[in-house]
């Protein structure tokens, strides 16, 4: 079972309040007490472990360390602690989706600023054949420097593949990802809809 709690030491970390939960994982906010930072820490969700959640974690972590770019997220430190896959990223100051459920908005130049950036993200991707298939406002993490960063590769795939299973955010999805077929140009669809 993979259920942490406020105060638990996992590994050199110290858990924090969870950030956000999803189908697959669960992100925490997490002291690393080797470093003295904080961070954002991913694990599996969900009562019983997926057998399949160690080889979907090195997945996202090779697809991750494969693209340097200012605007993905990058991966700090994974591994496993008692047979718990786990994500380790620099703590953001909160997603787009947080800033927006505020009511506040987004200016005009912030909001192009902000797709520029995810768009140069993307493209770094595609570059690379990695396409992201689940592009939302709560995958943007906006850092300290007003930078805003992809998060959560968990769902992307290598070059054209189909999926069988519609994976991704229904209201974000293209028509062709929500039929399984998958091209770069579903992440452009999703940004359409960020936007």
């Amino acid at each position: 079972m993979v259920a942490l709690r406020r105060g638990q030491k996992f590994g050199p970390y110290r858990i924090g309040a969870p950030i956000a939960a999803g189908g697959f994982s669960n992100v925490y906010r997490a002291h690393d007490e080797k470093a003295d930072r904080a961070v954002a820490l991913k694990v599996p969700a969900g009562k019983r472990m997926d057998p399949e959640a160690p080889a979907d974690y090195r997945r996202e972590v090779a697809e991750n360390l494969a693209l340097r770019h200012p605007n993905i997220l990058r991966i700090i430190d994974h591994g496993e602690i008692d047979g718990v896959p786990f994500i380790v990223t620099p703590l953001g100051r909160k997603s787009l989706a947080d800033l927006l459920v505020r009511g506040k908005g987004l200016s005009v130049i912030r909001a192009l600023t902000y797709t520029r950036q995810l768009l140069l993200a993307l493209a770094h991707a595609h570059t690379h054949r990695v396409i992201h298939c689940d592009v939302k406002p709560e995958n943007l993490i906006l850092l300290s420097d007003d930078r805003v960063a992809l998060t959560d590769f968990g769902l992307a795939r290598h070059g054209k593949r189909v999926l069988g299973d519609g994976s991704g955010t229904v209201g974000y999805m293209a028509p062709e990802q929500a039929e399984g077929r998958l091209t770069p140009r579903a992440d452009v669809f999703a940004a359409g809809v960020v936007l």
